[in-house]
């Protein structure tokens, strides 16, 4: 795997890794955005899927979990809206997934 960041300035991040070789996973580890609402969450969820395609992945997967005061089932709600499904849970935290 390959760490991967796109960086928005003042606005946001989008930080994972990406596959290599024969991988078929991209994971997402965190989309964070200065400003919620604004469509910048789902702007910088397509530009790491599109990383994601051009390297090769056919799935991402990642772990919902909150750094702020942001409800989980809103950041559900996010994924869903943006064709992610629940796949199963880890602990506490909801895994979400989506084939490319």
């Amino acid at each position: 795997m390959t760490k991967w960041r796109y960086e928005l300035p003042n606005r946001g991040i989008v930080e994972g890794e990406l596959p290599e070789d024969e991988q078929e996973i991209a994971y997402l580890d965190f989309i964070h955005t200065l400003v919620k609402g604004n469509g910048l969450g789902t702007e910088l969820l397509r530009i790491f899927e599109k990383a994601a395609i051009e390297a090769g992945a056919i799935y991402i997967q990642g772990i919902i979990g909150t750094f702020d005061d942001t409800d989980p089932e809103k950041l559900i709600s996010f994924y869903k809206k943006n064709g992610y499904e629940v796949r199963y849970i880890d602990g506490d935290l909801p895994v979400i997934e989506k084939k490319l």
